[in-house]
């Protein structure tokens, strides 16, 4: 079998998205910068004159580079910092400023959370007034005479109705 151009770069791309968990946190700081995005955005332009499939190939390896890189971000984070605590999400933010002022948060009133039943605490319903429903049905007339083969085998085996109501 011969192998052709487009056939390495997509083999290159994809031998990148399978190495990606594998490579050092060292290499993905280099992404960080505009250099890096410049370096990953010249890959995938210089893969396109190869076919679309490289192409593609190459632009899913390179988004999947980003989000290697923001998981191993936001893994770093929970390692140092660990789960934040629900009383920690909900404290204020620290002043930016001397003169800056944090009112302190306070849980919403009952009667603006409550989704219960008010009254009887029943599901009954009781309607209020006379129904307005106006909705009749549109007197049609058919324009078929019956010379359609359809509708005659229709009256013949009793599936449609010979008489308008």
């Amino acid at each position: 079998m011969n192998t052709t151009p487009d056939m390495i770069v997509s083999g290159v791309a994809i031998a990148w998205s399978v190495a990606l968990p594998f490579l050092p946190d060292t290499f993905f700081p280099l992404i960080d910068n505009v250099v890096g995005v410049v370096v990953l955005l010249l890959a995938v332009l210089l893969s396109l004159p190869y076919g679309a499939i490289p192409g593609v190939l190459t632009l899913v390896a390179v988004g999947l580079t980003f989000v290697e890189r923001n998981r191993r971000k936001v893994a770093s984070k929970l390692l140092t910092d660990g789960q934040p605590s629900l009383q920690k999400q909900l404290e204020s933010a620290p002043p930016m400023s001397s003169e800056e002022v944090h009112p302190q948060w306070e849980p919403p009133h009952e009667d603006e959370t409550k989704f219960t039943p008010e009254g009887d605490a029943s599901d009954t319903f009781e309607p209020v007034a006379a129904s307005i429903n106006e909705k009749t049905a549109i007197p049609t007339i058919s324009t078929n005479t019956g010379s359609d083969a359809a509708t005659r085998f229709y009256i013949s085996q009793h599936l449609g109705k010979t008489e308008l109501d």
